[in-house]
């Protein structure tokens, strides 16, 4: 996962470079005792390599003890023109299929392999649609690497998935991206007739201006400005601070996207940022540990007060509506300890793409409401037991204010849910329990690189989040899911006081009704008060 000039400065005698597929793919072939020094260096300076299991290295001069062979057993070939136009990455330009023959092959073992340069050249020729036809799509993250925006890439077959519905659905991949595709190998030479889009919305936009935080004077009341966009001012205290706010989905619209089990929830990511803040804000900018002890859920109607309270390096976020009671939702400890950053190679060198496509639907099947808002995984790949992403912050969303806005740090941690260590079951839904391990180290970010991968010694998920330059912005020691039963869900605020529905039994068969029974108010109404009360003493007396 490196650029062919910084791979060359690392080349010993009796290496080759053998293939430059993109930008920062290469691949190098030689001895075998000189590449497994090159892979232990690259591993130990945290550069992504994979050895690739071959027992010969093609495209370098150790093909040049066999070239007398090859040109014997190729003497017999025969090319033909193509009718589709061949571009060669080993001479670097079009050229007449007659001219493949058993010399052209050498060649093409023997050179290295220039498919980025070939690539390059195609884009620049006009060419913005590149499909890999292969059992598996390797090259495809080197030809989106390769060329720009908004090129289609898309791969033809999956290693054990190499039907012909992986196939179709490939080709409808390429057709939805605005390539035309020739459907009737599949289903006949038509005519096809093209369904309506439905016709709701997929998406809703609010166009009312929403109201400020309304702070007014604090320094008057002796307050300070929080300087959060979830806060509203805040206590100094000798030992510590408080701060307060107030969430509704008024002031916060963004919040309403972000629902579990049908329930608005607080994510978890919006409780580490708020403890993030809150401890930068008293000298401990690092999170060493939270636990989220219960969610905290947001009514459609009304505002929740919350409270976040540091006293010394122990940290708490409290909430309540009204005058209700408060509740303790997640409690931490602070510090002040460096974390160092570590290196997050890009793009992830030999990673399987991950379909995300369906992702957000295969969520809400599961009990997570995404709405637009936290819906911020743009693509994925796998490499063993790592998984890689890239999330982006949608359209309408400002960082302003916040260290790491709670809807990307969301949308990094669903990447955890592709590595399938915690699924819901039986009506409980995995939601982020216990962090430790939690450092900022830059803010402002709108998309993110992630890679994700689950410990099972210290059973947690590990995390590591980078800008688009590669620069870092968070990193996560663990994060350990807890599963939560839905009707934990429901706004605690409203469990003691609510309207519900109770069912009861009507007998089989109906009573008979006694006329001592029956209160007959007929003809002892009337329109003034006197007459009012005297209906209601009247049916008071009768029920007593």
């Amino acid at each position: 996962a490196l650029p062919v000039e910084k791979v060359t400065t690392r080349l010993v005698e009796g290496l080759e470079i053998a293939a430059i597929n993109g930008p920062s793919s290469v691949v190098v072939a030689g001895d075998p005792g000189a590449l497994d020094d090159l892979v232990g260096a690259c591993e130990a300076d945290g550069v992504r390599v994979r050895r690739v299991p071959v027992d010969y290295a093609s495209h370098t001069s150790h093909v040049e003890s066999i070239e007398g062979e090859l040109a014997d057993l190729l003497a017999g070939l025969d090319p033909r023109p193509s009718r589709v136009p061949f571009f060669s990455t080993v001479e670097g330009r079009w050229l007449d299929t007659t001219e493949l023959d058993g010399g052209y092959w050498y060649r093409n073992l023997r050179r290295t392999v220039r498919f980025e340069q070939a690539t390059e050249a195609l884009s620049d020729a006009g060419f913005h649609a590149f499909i890999e036809i292969s059992a598996h799509p390797v090259l495809v993250p080197s030809i989106a690497e390769t060329v720009p925006a908004p090129a289609v890439v898309v791969g033809s077959l999956r290693r054990d998935d190499g039907g012909l519905d992986r196939f179709l659905r490939s080709a409808g991949e390429a057709h939805v991206a605005g390539v035309e595709i020739d459907w009737s190998g599949a289903y006949g030479p038509g005519p096809f007739r093209r369904p309506d889009l439905p016709t709701y919305a997929f998406q809703h936009r609010r166009y009312w201006l929403d109201g400020g935080r309304g702070n007014g004077d604090l320094a008057a009341a002796g307050l300070e400005d929080a300087g959060h966009p979830l806060l509203g001012a805040a206590v100094p205290l000798p030992d510590g601070v408080v701060f307060t706010g107030r969430l509704s989905l008024r002031r916060h619209g963004w919040l309403v996207d972000h629902a579990v089990a049908g329930s608005t929830v607080l994510p978890g990511s919006a409780l580490a940022e708020l403890a993030l803040h809150a401890g930068a804000e008293a000298g401990h900018g690092a999170l060493d540990e939270l636990v989220i002890e219960a969610p905290l859920t947001v009514p459609d109607d009304g505002d929740v007060q919350i409270r976040v309270v540091v006293a010394d390096r122990e940290i708490g976020v409290h909430s309540r509506r009204d005058e209700g009671r408060w509740i303790r939702h997640a409690t931490g400890r602070l510090s002040t300890e460096p974390f160092g950053a570590e290196p997050l190679p890009w793009p992830p060198a030999d990673a399987e793409p991950i379909p995300v496509g369906d992702f957000y639907e295969r969520m809400a099947g599961d009990g997570y409401g995404y709405g637009p808002a936290f819906q911020g995984l743009r693509a994925a790949w796998r490499s063993g037991d790592e998984v890689f992403a890239e999330v982006e912050l949608p359209e309408g969303l400002e960082t302003d204010g916040f260290g790491l806005h709670p809807a990307l740090l969301d949308a990094a941690l669903q990447t955890t849910s592709l590595l399938g260590a915690d699924a819901p079951e039986d009506g409980r839904i995995p939601l982020p329990f216990a962090w430790s391990g939690v450092r900022l180290h830059a803010s402002g970010a709108s998309a993110l690189r992630v890679r994700a991968t689950f410990r099972d010694a210290a059973p947690g998920y590990a995390l590591t989040l980078t800008d688009r330059a590669g620069a870092p912005v968070a990193s996560i020691g663990s994060l350990v899911l807890r599963s939560v039963a839905a009707d934990r869900l429901a706004p605690a605020h409203d469990r003691v006081h609510r309207l519900d529905r109770v069912p009861i039994t009507l007998p089989a068969t109906p009573a008979e009704i006694r006329d001592e029974d029956v209160l007959d108010l007929t003809g002892r109404g009337g329109r003034t008060p006197e007459r009012a009360r005297g209906l209601a003493a009247a049916a008071i007396v009768f029920l007593l």
